[in-house]
């Protein structure tokens, strides 16, 4: 392996005791590739900080074996180095799967990251968390700022297009992008990635916002075709949305997948999977997407498994386990507007599935036997499930 000789490199004092050895030894190695040293079978890292580390880290590259590195915990103030000061060079590592959690690092050195390696297949980041309440102490991202960071890592990305399997990226920025005047430019990395077959990402990402209309004005023909902006041999789709950035024609948007090319034979590479997650829906308003519909309409298209999943509706007390009854109680009544429709989307509710279908079926008067006629096994999609499952085992 091949790493880049600096006279000055970024220090190693500032690296946790307990990783201190695995560092030296890298760093010994990127000196000497054929000296003797330790850890050169080492395969498998992964490494969780509770508070700053030094950018030396990234000699962890250069040991010749390691395939999965996962990093939790990588603060803003750790990765502050000089470009010539990087310890590894391009194209350097046999790497193949970096994953990345809670990160408050800056877009360039996680890109540099994604660059020291030769051919990555697995690439998962997670930014840390923005809350609705900001901590005092943490800067306030821009949604600018927040498109510039993916828009740094997707261009790395870009790199191990033939390559690249799984891409999972997420920047938890939900509560930066609340006003519907704001313009998001969708980023165009992905659909060079010729090799992912599994993409998990904001929708956002990759279908931005219409540049002449507010989000709640957005129709299907406001956008670019989703198809248009996918990988060409894509699997599984997850999106992410939120009252925040879910465009008004996102029924439309998505269900436009099924106009996709030709069904190529059964279990071959072609999009099979579409999983949709809501986060945030708001409990005391009208459902945002027509969720029952959706996956009604995916059933009469054989070929994609379309499922969806409900985050945080619920506040949830975290110290008593319960949930909030009067949240319970009202997003149940809403839920039953939409008669029998109403039980199955209660199922898909995170945390309290189980809680909002006894609900909802009080509130329509009916009880268990229901599940069991044919009428309630046609709306829980029963046989459909079934056969997901089959297909999930046989694929």
């Amino acid at each position: 392996m091949e790493c880049t000789q600096y006279a000055h490199v970024t220090p190693i004092d500032q690296v946790p005791i307990w990783l201190l050895p695995i560092v030296e030894a890298a760093r010994a190695l990127r000196a000497n590739p054929q000296a003797p040293a330790l850890y050169t079978r080492l395969r498998t890292l992964q490494i969780r900080f509770d508070m700053s580390c030094s950018p030396a880290i990234l000699y962890l590259f250069c040991l010749p074996r390691l395939r999965l590195l996962h990093v939790d915990g990588l603060a803003q103030e750790s990765t502050e180095v000089e470009p010539q000061l990087w310890p590894v060079s391009n194209v350097a590592s046999d790497l193949e799967e970096l994953q990345l959690t809670h990160v408050e690092a800056p877009g360039l050195f996680i890109a540099h990251m994604i660059r020291s390696c030769k051919a990555l297949s697995v690439f998962k980041c997670h930014r840390v968390e923005e809350s609705k309440w900001p901590d005092a102490h943490m800067p306030i991202k821009t949604a600018d700022e927040s498109r510039a960071w993916c828009a740094e890592i997707m261009s790395a990305v870009e790199q191990h297009s033939s390559s690249l399997t799984t891409l999972e990226l997420e920047p938890h920025d939900t509560f930066l992008r609340h006003d519907e005047h704001y313009r998001y430019a969708p980023l165009d990395s992905f659909k060079k990635l010729d090799a992912l077959d599994a993409l998990i990402a904001p929708f956002m990402l990759l279908m931005g916002t219409p540049s002449s209309t507010t989000i709640a004005e957005c129709t299907q023909t406001s956008y670019l075709r989703m198809l248009d902006v996918l990988p060409p041999n894509l699997v599984y789709l997850c999106l992410s949305l939120s009252p925040w950035t879910a465009p008004g024609a996102v029924n439309e948007t998505i269900l436009d997948l099924k106009s996709r090319p030709t069904i190529k034979l059964y279990c071959e590479s072609l999009l099979q999977y579409v999983h949709l997650v809501y986060d945030h829906m708001k409990w005391n308003a009208p459902l945002p997407l027509q969720f029952w519909k959706m996956k009604d309409d995916f059933a009469f298209f054989c070929g994609i498994s379309f499922d969806y999943l409900i985050h945080d509706a619920i506040d949830f007390d975290h110290v008593d386990d319960v949930f909030d009854e009067q949240q319970l109680n009202t997003l149940a009544k809403e839920l039953a507007r939409h008669g029998p429709m109403g039980i199955e989307m209660a199922t898909h509710f995170s945390g309290c599935a189980q809680e909002m279908k006894a609900k909802v079926m009080d509130c329509l008067g009916l009880d268990s036997d229901w599940l069991l006629t044919e009428e309630g096994q046609s709306i829980m999609f029963v046989e459909l499930n079934a056969l997901d499952e089959e297909w999930r085992s046989e694929c």
